[in-house]
């Protein structure tokens, strides 16, 4: 096909597919749609014959991004902590029961829980600790008076309280230790312009991780 669309450029790109497949673009296209519905209706009729399917649940209805769902052991039973972006709010982390008789939720039946606002954008993740109790996460905040740069938090979720763990870090996409025993997490932080993997011992709840005194080392 490149050497087609090379020697008649010309001629476009359309004309390289359908000397090549036989098919015009539009045709190739749909081809493949057709392909693919197939394929997946083969599937669902292969899962659908199984015994003791069990349903599926819509837990959140906010028709936007609804990222890294894991699941959270509390006292009143399992729960899962989502992190939600619209392009109407900041992002925030949300606790869904799973067994709520309101869900799905959305937008409007929030307004009145108990929320995780404005942390990191789409693309940062957040972790629990090993015994469920807390989440780290990384959001924008002032830093040196001038300046405004992702650090690291911690929410308790008995207390509900937020602390902030680093100063000027630049980090982000914490991934908490499995180990309870071990208080240390592993972040992506920024430094010139790259991006570097560091395992971080976490601080005391009087102290923080400053980056012109690290409590961190790079993974190289």
């Amino acid at each position: 096909m490149s050497e087609i669309f090379c020697e008649y450029p010309y001629l476009g790109f359309n004309y390289a597919v359908k000397k090549t497949t036989g098919l015009n673009l539009e045709e190739l296209y749909q081809s493949w749609k057709d392909s693919l519905k197939e394929k997946y209706q083969l599937q669902v009729q292969k899962i659908l014959s199984q015994k003791n399917l069990t349903p599926s649940q819509q837990l959140t209805k906010y028709h936007y991004w609804v990222d890294y769902p894991r699941w959270l052991s509390t006292p009143e039973g399992y729960k899962i902590a989502v992190r939600v972006s619209t392009p109407h709010s900041y992002p925030f982390i949300q606790i869904i029961d799973p067994l709520s008789p309101s869900l799905p939720l959305t937008p409007r039946s929030i307004k009145n829980e108990p929320l995780i606002r404005r942390t990191y954008g789409r693309d940062s993740s957040f972790s629990l600790s090993a015994d469920g109790s807390k989440i780290i996460y990384a959001k924008l905040d002032d830093y040196a008076q001038f300046y405004k740069f992702y650090d690291l938090y911690l929410f308790d979720l008995k207390t509900e309280k937020e602390t902030r763990l680093s100063e000027g870090l630049r980090a982000r996409d914490p991934s908490w230790s499995p180990d309870p025993e071990n208080p240390q997490i592993v972040a992506v932080i920024n430094q010139s312009g790259t991006n570097n993997l560091a395992l971080i011992n976490l601080p005391s709840p009087n102290s923080s991780i400053n980056e012109n005194q690290p409590t961190y080392t790079l993974i190289t």
